[in-house]
């Protein structure tokens, strides 16, 4: 760590602060920030005519987010059969939108709803970036020197804690000789296994509603059902395990 003396009189530079910061504080502080302007943003969606711009700064803000953490595989359990640590994965899922909530284009006579909520009219899938726990599992030793290899005995089991998701809801059904078709983008923010998004209804859609509309989903990642699914982008940071190679590896 370099040291930086800030005078008495007067602002250091804010770059001459930050290099004499440890790593971490550093990342917290460019963290935050990436927060409160992803917060701005999503405040000013409906205030800013050019939605699409805030849109995509919100998407940058997070996708910013994530490969500031990549390097970050904090231990929690290490022995010589299984680690235990922190890291990011890429998953693919299936979503089960428990809620969906359509907003009218005109706020009705009678000022008492702004929308209509529906249950499980849809299903879906996507993929997502997701933070979490990485427990990785060998049945041999795990490997101390670079040119061992045991990938093909390793065991990968995650648990999510938040995470970011691109996906699509579908489905049609027939309502009293009524076909409606439902087809719609959808992105969002998963906590654990549930997923707050944001969606775009390009299938039938009645004239009072707005395209665009709010679901709560229960989201599955396929590697809780079966032994693919997923792809590991974190290592883990420890010295006795130097050698082990878990990142890019699927589960």
């Amino acid at each position: 760590m370099v040291k930086v003396d800030i005078p008495a009189e007067g602002n250091a530079p804010l770059i001459l602060v930050l290099f004499g910061l440890p790593l971490t504080t550093v990342r917290l502080f460019i963290i935050n920030f990436i927060i409160s302007k992803t917060v701005n943003h999503l405040y000013n969606l409906n205030k800013n005519p050019n939605t699409m711009k805030c849109i995509f700064l919100t998407i940058l803000s997070m996708v910013t987010f994530v490969f500031n953490s990549l390097s970050q595989g904090k231990i929690i359990k290490e022995t010589d059969h299984i680690i235990e640590y922190r890291g990011w994965v890429l998953n693919s899922n299936v979503a089960l939108p428990a809620i969906r909530f359509n907003m009218f284009k005109e706020e009705p006579a009678d000022n008492k709803s702004v929308g209509s909520i529906e249950y499980f009219n849809s299903a879906g899938a996507g993929i997502s970036f997701n933070f979490g726990k990485i427990k990785v599992t060998s049945i041999k030793p795990f490997a101390t020197k670079e040119e061992d290899e045991n990938e093909g005995d390793l065991e990968t089991r995650f648990t999510n804690y938040i995470g970011f998701s691109l996906g699509v809801l579908f489905s049609q059904n027939n309502n009293d000789g009524i076909t409606r078709s439902i087809f719609a983008p959808t992105i969002g923010v998963q906590v654990l296994d549930f997923q707050l998004g944001l969606g775009l209804e390009l299938g039938t859609l009645s004239p009072e509603y707005r395209r665009a509309f709010v679901t709560i989903a229960y989201s599955i990642p396929i590697s809780k059902l079966t032994n693919w699914g997923g792809l590991v982008l974190t290592n883990p940071k420890s010295p006795k395990h130097a050698g082990t190679k878990v990142q890019g590896n699927l589960f």
